[in-house]
């Protein structure tokens, strides 16, 4: 899922078994909370969260033609806080 779009930075989450969802973030950026207009209400997101739209297109490209994370880009799962290679090399 693609969320919305400030200053050419959006949200983007993924999950490939409605159960664990990760999101990919810009670890360049701060964990600084930023207020945003998403899902019709004023939400605060971490800054890192917000990443460039050529990011989350490149994402929402292969995970539609493959089932994959991009795994060049950077996703954290949402409730354990551990990266998406992390998660995998533990299997």
């Amino acid at each position: 899922m693609i969320s919305g779009q400030w200053d050419g930075k959006c949200g983007v989450n993924a999950t490939k078994n409605n159960w664990d969802f990760f999101s990919l973030i810009d670890s360049t950026r701060s964990a600084n909370k930023q207020i945003v207009f998403m899902g019709g209400q004023n939400s605060e997101f971490p800054e890192r969260n917000l990443v460039p739209m050529d990011w989350a297109m490149q994402a929402a490209k292969l995970f539609f033609e493959t089932g994959e994370f991009k795994k060049s880009l950077n996703w954290i799962h949402d409730r354990s806080g551990v990266s998406l290679a992390e998660s995998e090399g533990n299997k």
